[in-house]
């Protein structure tokens, strides 16, 4: 952000250039080619991973994601050194860039697998016992679907596209724009007893997939996590 630009020498006196835009190159044969896959409706959703942020929206100091615009009172007077500093290295508007056209392949492909549902539905639907059999599937999912609402789950079907990054060791769990953005380090034992991430780290489940009855769907997040040790441990 623009009002994180503030002169900050490194050891050698000057940033790397261009890094950024050699990296988001080396990516672009195989964006292109899940693109390509994306499109003519292969896979139910979209699960895409970075080291480096994504947007200026993950960064720690963040404070209010629906905005583009950073303020400056976000940044408390004892981090405020090391958040301008991070903010120089934190990642790169183009990994963003390459994400977001995955996920328009993905709608694009979306509406490729409606299409083969559709005509799939009329030529069962002159087997009746066919028909009925999937008008009971139907139903039962419907059912599932509402069981998990009431039960504070939410619409798991909604978010499609997650994308899991890392570097800040600061958790995030966001979902801007059609895609949920998630960090759930590991971090440090000092970063775990001070309350900078939670004290007991455990794997968390994104996607769950059922082998069993060939289904696999995205897991919401519990809560919103914007900045962690100010809303869940000093907050």
């Amino acid at each position: 952000p623009q009002e994180l630009e503030i002169p900050y020498s490194t050891r050698c006196g000057s940033y790397p250039l261009g890094v950024s835009g050699e990296m988001h190159k080396r990516n672009e044969d195989n964006i292109q080619h899940v693109i390509q896959r994306l499109k003519e409706g292969d896979g139910e959703g979209v699960i895409t991973f970075s080291h480096f942020l994504p947007r200026r929206e993950m960064l720690p100091d963040w404070l209010d994601p629906d905005t583009t615009r950073f303020d400056p009172f976000w940044v408390g007077k004892a981090w405020e050194k090391s958040a301008y500093r991070f903010a120089k290295v934190a990642g790169s508007a183009n990994l963003d860039e390459q994400i977001r056209r995955l996920r328009n392949a993905a709608l694009d492909g979306e509406k490729v697998r409606e299409r083969g549902r559709s005509e799939s539905k009329k030529g069962s639907s002159l087997i009746t016992d066919s028909f009925d059999r999937t008008k009971e599937e139907n139903k039962k999912n419907r059912e599932q679907e509402k069981e998990r609402q009431e039960e504070g789950e939410g619409d798991v079907y909604t978010i499609r596209h997650v994308h899991v990054f890392g570097h800040s060791h600061r958790p995030k769990d966001i979902v801007l724009d059609g895609i949920r953005y998630v960090h759930h380090p590991l971090g440090k034992p000092l970063e775990r007893q001070r309350g900078m991430i939670t004290s007991k780290v455990i794997p968390l489940e994104i996607w769950h997939c059922d082998p069993i009855a060939e289904k696999s769907y995205p897991i919401p997040a519990k809560k919103r996590i914007v900045r962690f040790w100010k809303d869940f441990y000093w907050g």
